[in-house]
């Protein structure tokens, strides 16, 4: 996925990023906190943050005003 080099040098770093995603329903939904994993499960693959929430990574719109896989 287009995602996975820019997840994994937030979580290196783990510094508090804001990340855009998109909930189950398709609203955006913006947090701040520190990526702890990104992983594969089931072969999709997901963003782990701090706070025990878990994103999956074709739902990320932006992790620090980043358009994944675009900018």
């Amino acid at each position: 996925m287009p995602y996975s080099r820019r997840e994994n040098a937030l979580a290196i770093r783990r510094r508090k990023c804001e990340i855009t995603y998109r909930d189950i329903s398709g609203n955006p939904i913006t947090v701040e906190d520190y990526v702890e994993d990104i992983y594969t499960k089931d072969k999709e693959e997901f963003l782990k943050l701090k706070n025990g929430l878990v994103i999956r990574l074709d739902r990320l719109i932006e992790v620090d005003g980043k358009r994944p896989g675009i900018d």
